[in-house]
């Protein structure tokens, strides 16, 4: 029973070096932020230091959306523009 324990405790310790460095690597991939705050909730029930990824994955998904907008709003003038020169 010592030795299960022991092994699983050893597996979380891996799985959170390695979570810290995919994110050093990758630091704004949603995907793997959303999968360490899983991780943080189920695993090592730390939810305060999972809010705060949490969080991180929020802005990084709103600045994404808004990035999205910009170049479609930029692209839908240019072709608006783009529609009002041809018809003169």
């Amino acid at each position: 029973m010592l030795q299960a324990f022991t092994q699983m405790h050893q597996s979380e310790t891996r799985a959170e070096e390695t979570y810290k460095v995919v994110i050093l690597k990758y630091p704004k991939s949603v995907k793997i932020l959303r999968a360490y705050v899983r991780f943080l909730r189920e695993i090592k029930n730390d939810p305060w230091k999972a809010q705060r990824y949490d969080l991180q994955a929020d802005n990084y998904e709103q600045v994404k959306a808004m990035a999205i907008l910009s170049v479609s709003s930029q692209h839908t003038t240019v072709i608006i523009l783009g529609q009002l020169s041809w018809g003169t």
